[in-house]
């Protein structure tokens, strides 16, 4: 994926996420730090967590947000969405854009999801050319309720969303 595509992605699939400004965001797969931006636009009163398991990305999303890592705003890390180094309960909301494909084992990735959201929290999984009903079935198997889904009307994007119980 192209970072234009990537960012038109995150674009697209951040406002399913239904950040509040008070929010504790984690964003999984934060890759290059498109969609970090967006969530920290969102949730301007709280922190966002990006982690993503590919240093040089890591290192690209430091220096792309500089000034919001300084002010407190946004800390980013290398880290495996299948082993998260965050506590049980840490997050309002949980954000995956393109990631979800690339994760060892998608399950054990939609279960850390689930373990790191506070109750009622919700996340958001965007992938291109993933099937709804396979990613609807992951969420429900992690735990996740009001599972659904939407697949972007000109592009091969999906957008699949759950809440913790």
């Amino acid at each position: 994926m192209t970072v234009r595509s990537a960012r038109r992605l995150a674009r697209w699939a951040v406002p399913h996420l239904r950040v509040r400004p008070d929010d504790r965001v984690l964003g999984l797969g934060c890759g290059r730090g498109n969609v970090l931006g967006r969530l920290g636009a969102a949730a301007f009163l709280a922190e966002v967590v990006g982690l993503d398991p590919v240093p040089r990305r890591v290192r690209r999303a430091v220096r792309r947000h500089r000034r919001a890592l300084r002010d407190g705003r946004i800390r980013i890390g290398c880290g495996s969405a299948v082993d998260l180094p965050e506590a049980d309960g840490t997050f309002d909301r949980v954000c995956a854009v393109d990631g979800l494909p690339a994760w060892p084992d998608r399950l054990d990735g939609l279960r850390e999801a689930y373990r790191v959201l506070r109750p009622a929290g919700r996340v958001v999984v965007a992938a291109r050319g993933a099937d709804g009903a396979e990613v609807g079935a992951l969420l429900h198997a992690a735990g996740f309720r009001d599972v659904d889904w939407v697949v972007h009307p000109a592009r091969a994007w999906l957008c699949a969303w759950g809440t913790r119980g």
